[in-house]
């Protein structure tokens, strides 16, 4: 099969350093083209304070996200108490809530007009928009938090049964956890914090809206001021990605070292919290209203907001929530659609990059380097570089599509770049679960590589292919950083509509906005839940008239 295969991953290798690696490469040819000679004194001044702004707002959310969504995953993946499967269903659905409405609704609700404005969160006199460093990582932790409990809890319910039943043998629960199920899952719990710290350091929604200066929101703003100071930009963020670069050369195939968690042939053990079972529940479910249930009331407050002093006024609500519908409606359906089948594509074009790279070192190689090249450039580095690729098209068909549009395959494009990484680092442990004996005798039956691929390896890695494609269309509902230099007219992302309406702060329409892209979701969510469960009744009905 190997031999058989040669000339397809000769053409995964081309068409990954064409689609992927050209636009990471060309704002470096840019670079090499204008140099930095307007570089001063001023601007290595500049490349420090962006490094410690950066570094902290990582720092910062790393430490609050990752023992929090920890202990929560432990909690609502592997233990059972009252309400578990509906906070559990809560933090789930938060991970389909984008960025620029996250950052909305805090700050329509502590922000500096916001529905219970607070001192402590920051300088806002006389501004749209509370600043600082303190809100950034805020905003930024419970944003991440939805993703650490889910990548780690993940990776908990993968953990060995028959382990954690003879750990019990030796100690409470409590020492289980701690030496057998943490220790075992290490893989996820360290993807988790590398994901959102890569996630944090190359976005722009907040730090561009809170003044807080890092490398991304740094390319970003010189963008607008002529090439001159892109280049300077991107050599300003160069010593950061190279570091990262390298760091995640070396990680992972590290992490590759890792003994494979085994297939799930039993439900994953639940600890039994005896008597703290209410506390939990209780404490749980307080912490869920805080970090879902109060921004969100607070953008219904921000929707309804009439007159001076403020008030909340029913018909005004109804009137702004009406008004976007109307206007807007279409443009959110159709962004749900794009996401949709980017999510999948993306997925499927990281299951079978997964596949071809198992057996072969040179293209495993390729594939970490560019792919990590591609997760540590901020997005309007990424952005740039697409833009340029785009903008070389020749007159015609690629210029009509990728340029001129009306098209989303420029937002495909973007998205394809930003999250292809991701979706190959969630599917590669998968297509390592896959046995080589099936594989073998279908080998050994004459099958060719696709037959087997379609028969052995599509069925036991589906569910993680769809999972992967979900993930992938939450990530890119909210995607602006590179995504806002591509779009094309007629067909831009609702998340680049709505960071424009934030530059005027948190106003009636930006409340309406993020609250009919809220009840969209929710009601996506519901359909794809009816049609699952309905899917098995049909598959039993069918079973029982055979």
């Amino acid at each position: 099969m190997v031999r058989f295969l040669t000339p397809w991953r000769w053409a995964a290798a081309l068409l990954l350093v064409l689609v992927v690696g050209l636009p990471l490469v060309l704002p470096l040819f840019d670079l090499a083209f204008h140099g930095v000679s307007g570089w001063t004194a001023e601007d290595t001044r500049r490349v420090g304070q962006l490094l410690q702004n950066t570094s902290l707002l990582v720092a910062g959310t790393l430490a609050l996200a990752l023992p929090v969504g920890t202990v929560l995953a432990i909690a609502l993946f592997r233990t059972e108490f009252p309400g578990r499967r509906l906070l559990l269903g809560s933090t789930l659905l938060m991970l389909f809530v984008p960025l620029p409405m996250i950052t909305s609704a805090w700050q329509a609700l502590v922000g500096s007009d916001g529905w219970l404005p607070l001192t402590w969160w920051g300088p806002n006199a006389l501004r749209r928009w509370t600043t600082g460093l303190g809100p950034a990582i805020w905003v930024h932790v419970v944003a991440g938090l939805p993703w650490v409990v889910f990548f780690v809890g993940l990776g908990l319910t993968w953990v060995e049964r028959e382990l954690e039943e003879e750990g019990l043998l030796l100690g409470p629960p409590w020492w289980v956890v701690l030496r057998i199920t943490l220790p075992r899952c290490r893989g996820a719990i360290v993807f988790a914090g590398v994901w959102l710290a890569l996630q944090v350091a190359g976005e722009i929604t907040v730090v561009y809206m809170m003044q807080v200066a890092t490398f991304a929101e740094d390319v970003h703003i010189q963008f607008s001021q002529g090439e001159g100071a892109v280049a300077r930009a991107v050599t300003a963020a160069l010593p950061l990605v190279l570091a990262t670069w390298g760091l995640l050369a070396w990680v992972v195939p590290q992490l590759e070292k890792l003994p494979p968690l085994q297939w799930r042939l039993a439900d994953a053990r639940r600890f039994d919290l005896a008597r703290w079972r209410w506390p939990a529940a209780g404490l749980f479910g307080v912490v869920a209203a805080m970090l879902v249930g109060v921004p969100v009331s607070s953008l219904f407050w921000k929707l309804g907001q009439a007159g001076h002093p403020p008030h909340w006024d029913a018909p005004n609500a109804w009137s702004h929530f009406a008004g976007a519908w109307r206007i807007h409606s279409a443009s959110i359906w159709q962004n749900l659609l794009t996401v949709g089948g980017t999510g999948m594509a993306v997925s499927m074009s990281a299951l079978v990059l997964c596949w071809l790279a198992e057996d072969s070192r040179w293209l495993r190689r390729l594939l970490v380097g560019v792919l990590a090249l591609a997760w540590a450039l901020p997005g309007p580095i990424v952005g740039i570089g697409l833009k340029a690729t785009i903008e070389s098209f020749p007159d015609g068909v690629l210029a009509e599509l990728f340029y001129y549009g009306p098209s989303p395959l420029p937002l495909v494009w973007a998205y394809l770049v930003r999250f292809l990484p991701f979706a190959v680092a969630l599917l590669w442990p998968v297509v390592r679960l896959v046995p080589r004996e099936p594989r073998e005798a279908a080998r050994l039956e004459g099958q060719g590589p696709w037959r087997e691929f379609w028969t052995v390896t599509w069925p036991l890695t589906r569910r993680g292919v769809l999972l992967c494609g979900v993930l992938v269309a939450a990530l890119s509902l909210g995607e602006v950083a590179a995504s806002t230099r591509v779009e094309t007219p007629g067909w831009q992302s609702f998340a680049q509509l709505l960071f424009d309406r934030m530059h005027y702060g948190v106003t009636n329409v930006v409340a309406a906005l993020s609250l009919l892209l809220l009840a969209a979701i929710i009601i996506v969510v519901v359909i794809c839940m009816i049609v699952r469960r309905a899917l098995p009744f049909r598959a039993r009905s069918a079973a029982s008239r055979t």
